[in-house]
């Protein structure tokens, strides 16, 4: 484990990135300066207090980008894709921010990253997020070898917060060769399950270590949040989700046969209501299964309000009692109270009174009425 520690470790001096235009999976080479100016100009894309950060680029092995994020950096999507029809034993997924200070490591590792043939091209990007109540934590180095997945407690703080990553190290062991079966990163209430599994588990050859980066978000930061999944997908799959600024809160690929090299791994929301997802064999015919946890940030809008109860009340109350509650009269309508009981107030209302509604929704009244003639109130 020595020696991979000091290869996580490591520092790779980079002159150039190339830039990467994933959707052709195409290798330019460009300027590093021009990686500055695209950053420069994704982190003035502004949702709320958000704003989005994204680094493209290829290399091979551990590659540096620059990384200056004005909050706290929740992943929002991240893309790692080798050469096309080269096999590879994955040995190393790796985004880690701030490391070194004011850069972000990135790995997509074969087992021998020395190979010509072992360029990726990557596509990551953060929502910077501030709010002083968020809980940034960083795990550091652990080891797992327990078939493959273990399961860790979190400190999650207590009131209504949500998981969000914003890094992570999935590593096996140098210098062995590995077909990945499954990989994921899923939170449940502040219990945390890491799985990084080759085909046919072997503890001396597939242990693995992990570290992960990781906040706990207010939930009213929140526009929404959920989970879309799937079974039995091939290549690539275009998912749908609401639009707005997404982060990832965990994932989960699955293949369902055995012996993979693997390709691309990608989970690549694009803010309009589409992600893009991918787990993909070197010859992409090999069916996947897989899960996608998403948020996106944005005002929930105010909290609910409960109806209040003016049954009994005369209209001029009511409409008070009402717009104190930050809801107003809608349709008024004249009942015949047959029992006398309401005859100028309220007999019904709709709402009814409990029920949750947003500020400004109206509420009808039924107003009571005295019988027709013969019939007389007591």
């Amino acid at each position: 484990m020595n020696n991979l520690v000091k290869t996580v470790l490591s520092v790779t001096a980079i002159t150039f990135l190339p830039y990467l235009d994933c959707s052709r999976s195409t290798f330019k080479r460009r300027p590093m300066r021009h990686l500055f100016i695209m950053i420069i100009l994704a982190a003035g894309l502004a949702a709320g207090n958000a704003k989005a950060q994204v680094n493209n680029g290829c290399g091979r092995g551990l590659v540096d980008v620059p990384f200056s994020p004005t909050g706290v950096p929740l992943l929002a999507r991240f893309g790692f894709a080798f050469n096309p029809g080269v096999d590879h034993h994955i040995n190393q997924i790796l985004i880690f921010p701030g490391l070194p200070l004011g850069m972000m490591r990135l790995g997509f590792m074969d087992g021998h990253p020395d190979d010509e043939d072992d360029k990726y091209c990557f596509n990551i990007q953060h929502q910077d997020l501030s709010d002083s109540r968020i809980r940034q934590v960083s795990r550091g180095l652990d080891i797992c070898s327990e078939n493959g997945s273990c399961s860790v407690t979190l400190e999650k703080p207590t009131g209504d917060f949500v998981f969000v990553l914003t890094g992570f190290q999935l590593s096996f062991r140098a210098d062995f060769d590995h077909h990945l079966k499954e990989v994921a990163l899923l939170e449940d209430n502040g219990q945390l399950q890491v799985t990084f599994r080759d085909r046919h588990f072997d503890p001396s050859d597939d242990t693995f270590i992990w570290s992960l980066q990781y906040a706990y978000v207010p939930r009213d930061k929140f526009a929404d949040i959920g989970v879309v999944s799937g079974s039995g997908a091939n290549d690539r799959v275009l998912a749908s989700m609401p639009a707005g600024p997404p982060v990832i809160r965990g994932f989960r690929f699955r293949f369902v046969d055995d012996d993979h090299h693997i390709q691309q791994i990608s989970v690549r929301p694009n803010g309009t209501g589409t992600a893009f997802i991918s787990f993909r064999d070197v010859n992409g015919d090999d069916k996947f299964d897989w899960e996608y946890r998403w948020g996106t940030l944005g005002s929930a809008g105010p909290p609910p309000i409960l109806v209040p109860d003016v049954h009994g009340d005369n209209l001029k109350t009511a409409d008070q009692v009402l717009v104190a509650a930050s809801l107003w009269v809608g349709q008024v309508t004249e009942v015949i109270d047959s029992k006398c009981n309401n005859i100028g107030t309220v007999s019904n209302q709709a709402p009814s009174a409990g029920t949750s509604v947003q500020a400004g929704s109206a509420v009808n009244l039924f107003i009571g009425k005295k019988p027709p003639p013969p019939f007389k109130c007591p």
